[in-house]
Parts: structure tokens; C-alpha cells; sequence
């Protein structure tokens, strides 16, 4: 089952069940649908599970306060045992989570710096994209298609999310690259394009255009220190991975 569509866990009152909660139903483990909607960039990606510890262990600790076993009732009494050391088997989790909450924290007052999450994009000019593209398919193995090709990947932070990067190469006298004068432009995933853009604008770095917003996601392109054209991504993989599926794409994984 996948946690963040879990809404609740319910246990139904069965003996002994029954005589260790006292209650028809007892919901032990609930997620709201806002608090699990935040976008995934800015979720922290173990709250889910942290939820789920401390909402058992609040549970089954209810459960053994409000017991009503009698001393010769040994299943019961053993029930009770196997669900004390689930408890304190949740309950070292969550402070093992808090620890590590602790350690990563960022000193008070820091302000957390926007940030690349990889590379999106190569791109290079070439006198025939075309024959290019017909000799890295050819000898180096790559799903190309009338743009490039696509490298399909998953992301380290969530390892069931896809990520995508395109290769690409340009005709010699495109004008996509400028005002850099290189044969080259690399494209970098971001998380947040405007907290980004906000940050390198106040540090004077170079803003060659405004973000443009696509269903795939936001862009926007700067220079470095070097005159180098970068591009910023924003991406909305699903989004792109559906739009390859529809023109018949297939990624290079």
C-alpha cells in the first residue's frame, strides 16, 4: 500500500483485541490529505513515516493503559508484552528520526540556499544534428529521437520518482545559445525557480530573460561567471514523461 495515499489503519474490536482497547474501532495511524499534499520538493520526505510511529505507539500504549486483563488471563498478559515491545521498537524509531532532525537542522537564523538538483540538459551545436544523432544512436547506443535523446533516472531524494535529462544537439548557427558565444549550454534542474532567481538577481548575476512556465515545467536562462549560457529547469517530470509517451519516445536508461 503506498503511505501517502493512506488516509487510516483501524483495528475492530476481536477478543483479546477487544478487552486491550475497549473501543469498537480506533484509528492509529491518520494522515490528512493537506498535510500530505505539500509539493514533494518541500515535504519533508519522513514525515509520513514519523506519523505512523508516534501515532502507533499513542495507540498501543492507550491499549495497555486501558486494558482490563485479568492476572490469569495469559493471553491477554501476552499480548500485552508483544505490544509493549512494539511500542518502545516505535517509539526508539521516532526519537532516532528526531536525532537525525536534530543533527541536519539548519543554524537558527541560516536561510536555506535554493538550490541545483542536477543536471537537466546538454546541449551543443554540430554542423548536421541529424547524422549526429544517427552516430550516437548507432555506435553508443542512445533512444534518439527528432529532438536528441532522453536519459531516464531516478532521483536520489525519492528513489520512486523518475527524473529525466535531454541531450541535444543544435545546428551550427542557432541562436539559442546566445549571448554566449559557446558551443555549448547545460541545463540544471532546480526545485525552486523563483526563490533561485530571487537569490542570483540579488547577487547580481546575470538574468538574460524572464520565467516562462510550460506544463512540463518553468524556465529561465542566466550567465556565469565565465559568460557560459546556463539554463534553469523547474521540471514537472510526469508531466514530461507523459509528453514522451505521446510522441513515441523512448528514454535511454
Amino acid at each position: 500500500m503506498n503511505i501517502h495515499n493512506l488516509q487510516s489503519f483501524t483495528v475492530h474490536r476481536r477478543v483479546p483485541y477487544g478487552r486491550l482497547f475497549g473501543n469498537d474501532k480506533i484509528s492509529f495511524c491518520s494522515f490528512s490529505r493537506s498535510a500530505l499534499s505539500v509539493a514533494p520538493a518541500r515535504r519533508n520526505p519522513n514525515l509520513p513515516y514519523l506519523c505512523c510511529l508516534y501515532s502507533t505507539a499513542r495507540v498501543v500504549l492507550y491499549g495497555l493503559a486501558a486494558g482490563n486483563c485479568t492476572a490469569n488471563d495469559k493471553i491477554c498478559t501476552q499480548m500485552k508484552k508483544t505490544m509493549l515491545t512494539l511500542a518502545a521498537l516505535a517509539v526508539s524509531f521516532c526519537f532516532g528520526f528526531a536525532f537525525k532532525a536534530m543533527l541536519t537542522r539548519m543554524p537558527d537564523g541560516q536561510k536555506k540556499m535554493k538550490r541545483v538538483t542536477g543536471i537537466g540538459g546538454v546541449f551543443f551545436k554540430c554542423k548536421d544534428p541529424g547524422k549526429v544523432r544517427e552516430w550516437y544512436k548507432t555506435h553508443l547506443g542512445l533512444n534518439v529521437n527528432q529532438y536528441g535523446a532522453v536519459f531516464e533516472w531516478y532521483q536520489g531524494a525519492d528513489s520512486t520518482r523518475k527524473g529525466f535529462s535531454q541531450w541535444s544537439p543544435f545546428k551550427e548557427a542557432t541562436k539559442y545559445f546566445e549571448p554566449s558565444t559557446r558551443d555549448f549550454m547545460i541545463n540544471y534542474r532546480v526545485d525552486d525557480l523563483v526563490g533561485l532567481v530571487a537569490d542570483l538577481r540579488q547577487s547580481g548575476v546575470t538574468i538574460t530573460d524572464t520565467i516562462e512556465s510550460y506544463d512540463y515545467g518553468k524556465f529561465v536562462h542566466i550567465m556565469d561567471v565565465e559568460g557560459n549560457k546556463i539554463e534553469l529547469w523547474e521540471p514537472n517530470d510526469v508531466v514530461y514523461e507523459n509528453m514522451g509517451r505521446q510522441m513515441g519516445a523512448v528514454t535511454t536508461k
